[in-house]
């Protein structure tokens, strides 16, 4: 499951007085991880921003995040019960992976000339192979009258579903270099929604003045 996006917005911020607005094209993308599920990927977030004075601004955008890993909750499951004794093995781990998308809008503040942070309210979409359970079953072939094998195996017990879920995010955006076209940087966003997903992320940033 591998879901693209990418959505493109201008970036409005205010200069010092006297001076125009400038047109910038914001994109940052980097490492996240995904906390509920224990899976490493990558994030991207692509957001525009228009001053409401000196110090605060208006943001808005959107974002798309893609995971993969194996299945800790399955390894739980096995050693909780005790799967040398029941005779459950796995041969290889489970591979999963979750994908989710989100607009999000907000309000941030300039802390100094090179330092910033933000928070945003989000509408989050996200779809996930990742199990809820797992059950112990007999999986043993027929053996026909008078024969009884127990070969216990496992199975999903409650299946994945899609979500659309609310939330919020906060970041802390560091842009240590003030080039005259672009502002390298770096941010750092934490975010929580309803159903219960914690994403923290290490991005590099770019804003591109035209």
């Amino acid at each position: 499951m591998l879901i693209c996006s990418l959505c493109l917005t201008v970036y409005l911020t205010a200069q010092e007085s006297g001076k125009e607005q400038q047109t910038i094209v914001q994109c940052s993308i980097g490492f996240s991880k995904h906390i509920k599920h224990h899976l490493d990927g990558f994030s991207i977030d692509i957001t525009g921003v228009k001053a409401i004075g000196k110090k605060w601004y208006i943001q808005y955008g959107g974002g798309f995040q893609q995971y993969w890993g194996a299945d800790t909750k399955f390894d739980d499951f096995i050693n909780a019960l005790d799967g040398q004794t029941l005779g459950i093995q796995a041969l290889a781990p489970l591979r999963l992976q979750t994908a989710g998308i989100q607009l999000q809008a907000g309000v941030g503040r300039n802390i100094s000339r090179n330092l910033s942070v933000g928070m945003n309210v989000l509408g989050r979409y996200q779809g996930t192979s990742v199990p809820q359970s797992y059950i112990v079953v007999d999986v043993s072939p027929p053996m026909g009258a008078g024969f009884q094998i127990i070969d216990p195996g496992y199975r999903i017990d409650s299946s994945p579903d899609q979500q659309l879920t609310v939330g919020a995010n906060c970041y802390l955006h560091y842009a240590p270099w003030q080039e005259k076209w672009w502002l390298p940087g770096f941010k750092f966003i934490w975010q929580y929604d309803l159903k219960k997903n914690t994403l923290v992320s290490t991005h590099v940033n770019w804003a591109i003045k035209f």
